[in-house]
């Protein structure tokens, strides 16, 4: 998963085990200046409260080759 704001961008890797979300590592994305502060703390929210989401989306793709249209998600998270 890819997060950008105004230029800068990161990106979330969801570790499965057996079919559960085991770790979420996050990284800069090479040549990009990564978010800041409350941006990239936003980011990290979200992929942590969308992992499921994410994951059952990347398999729809992958797996059984079923597209979504790209989500852009402008709402503050609860």
């Amino acid at each position: 998963m890819h997060g950008e704001f105004q230029g800068r961008e990161a990106k979330a890797e969801i570790i499965l085990r057996n079919g559960k979300i085991t770790k979420i590592v996050f990284n800069n994305v090479a040549g990009m200046p990564p978010p800041e502060g409350a941006k990239l703390r936003a980011f990290k929210r979200l992929a942590q409260v969308e992992a499921d989401e994410i994951v059952g989306r990347w398999i729809d793709y992958f797996v059984k080759h079923i597209r979504h249209k790209p989500e852009i998600i402008m709402r503050k998270l609860k």
